[in-house]
């Protein structure tokens, strides 16, 4: 291949991309273990801020091979929140969109009450829609709500106490 002129980093793209297609089913299992690693980390530094927040049973299905590195502090937690904080959602809206769907909502009760804390009201509400989408897809009743739950207490931090009340 390097004799054909390619520099390295497209020879680098060419055997992933060929890795990639070769290797269908372990991408779901990648997408599990990143999806169980973000909750488990977005938690870990959640109840780090918040250590009295209400805890959901753990999440049976998620799957975390190599566990984050725990925060020294509520500073640290934030701080690894802020700079996560597009991934986290994006991982959301994915999950919500290709599953595992639990996924989705269980990651946006983790981040409820950062998003209120930080008042990121437009990530919160593509979250939260993200989330009360995914339980849906799935009729999971727990899902759905702590879906509404973070729909009602964001219409009420955007000063919509009518809006709020829909979802209570």
């Amino acid at each position: 291949l390097g004799g054909r002129g390619l520099a390295p980093e497209a020879i680098l793209r060419a055997y992933a991309a060929d890795r990639a297609t070769q290797e269908e089913p372990d991408r779901e299992a990648a997408r599990h273990r990143l999806l169980g690693w973000y909750q488990y980390a977005a938690e870990t530094a959640a109840y780090t801020l918040s250590p009295t927040l209400l805890r959901l049973p753990a999440d049976q299905r998620a799957t975390v091979t190599s566990p984050p590195v725990g925060f020294t502090g509520p500073d640290q937690a934030r701080a690894w929140l802020d700079s996560e904080r597009t991934n986290l959602a994006a991982a959301i809206v994915y999950a919500a969109e290709h599953g595992p769907h639990s996924a989705a909502w269980r990651l946006a009760h983790i981040l409820r009450n950062f998003w209120w804390q930080t008042g990121n009201l437009a990530d919160w509400l593509t979250c939260a829609t993200a989330a009360e989408s995914a339980a849906a897809t799935e009729a999971d009743l727990a899902g759905m709500a702590t879906a509404r739950l973070s729909l009602a207490m964001l219409h009420q931090a955007r000063g919509r106490g009518g809006a709020a009340l829909q979802y209570y």
